[in-house]
C-alpha cells in the first residue's frame, strides 16, 4: 500500500508545484479523454478490492484434515497438495508439546498455515502440514524422512497422535 500511495501522492504534488510555478497548466492534464479517467479509476478501485479479498482468505483460511483409512492416511491440505502415508512406511512416531517451524524451502505460508518443504538445525530438511497457532506436532518418520503434522490446537493434535499410535499398531 505504501509503496502505491507515496509516487501517487509524490506525482500529485509535484504536479501541484508545477500548476503553481505556471510550467503546466489544466488543460495539459485533460489529453486523458473526457470520462475515460472515471471509468479508469472505477475499474482500479475494483481490481484492489478484489486483490485484497483474495489476500484476506488466502492469509485468514484453510484447514488441514487427516482421513484415516485401513492402509494409511491422508492429510488433505486447502491450497497445498495433498500427501497419503502407508501406516507400514512410518518407522516411528513423536508428539512435540512444541517445535520450531524452521525455514520454509517451498510451499504454501500463511498466518493461519505452514505447509511445505522445510529446514532446521534441529530436524534437518522435513515436511509440514501445520497451523501457525498450535506449537503441538505429531512428528513421524517415513522411509528415512520426516513428516510434521498437527492439528488446530493441542486436543487436535494429540487426538491425531493418538489415532496415528492404534493404526500404526504401537
Amino acid at each position: 500500500l505504501i509503496l502505491a500511495l507515496v509516487p501517487t501522492l509524490y506525482s500529485y504534488l509535484y504536479y501541484k508545484k508545477q500548476l503553481a510555478a505556471g510550467t503546466a497548466t489544466k488543460e495539459d492534464a485533460k489529453l486523458i479523454p473526457k470520462g475515460a479517467s472515471k471509468k479508469t479509476a472505477y475499474i482500479s478501485l475494483i481490481i484492489i478490492l478484489l486483490v485484497f479479498v483474495l489476500v484476506a482468505v488466502l492469509m485468514f483460511t484453510g484447514d488441514i484434515e487427516v482421513i484415516y483409512d485401513d492402509d494409511s492416511f491422508t492429510i488433505k491440505a486447502d491450497y497445498y497438495g495433498d500427501l497419503t502415508v502407508k501406516y507400514e512406511a512410518v518407522d516411528s512416531l513423536e508428539y512435540l508439546e512444541s517445535h520450531s517451524s524452521g525455514l520454509r524451502q517451498n510451499g504454501y505460508g500463511s498466518a493461519r498455515l505452514g505447509m511445505g518443504m522445510f529446514k532446521s538445525e534441529a530436524l534437518g530438511a522435513y515436511t509440514r502440514y501445520c497451523y501457525t497457532k498450535c506449537p503441538a506436532a505429531v512428528m513421524l518418520e517415513v522411509e528415512g524422512k520426516t513428516l510434521l503434522i498437527n492439528g488446530i490446537d493441542e486436543a487436535a493434535t494429540m487426538e491425531i497422535y493418538n489415532l496415528l499410535l492404534d493404526k500404526c499398531g504401537r
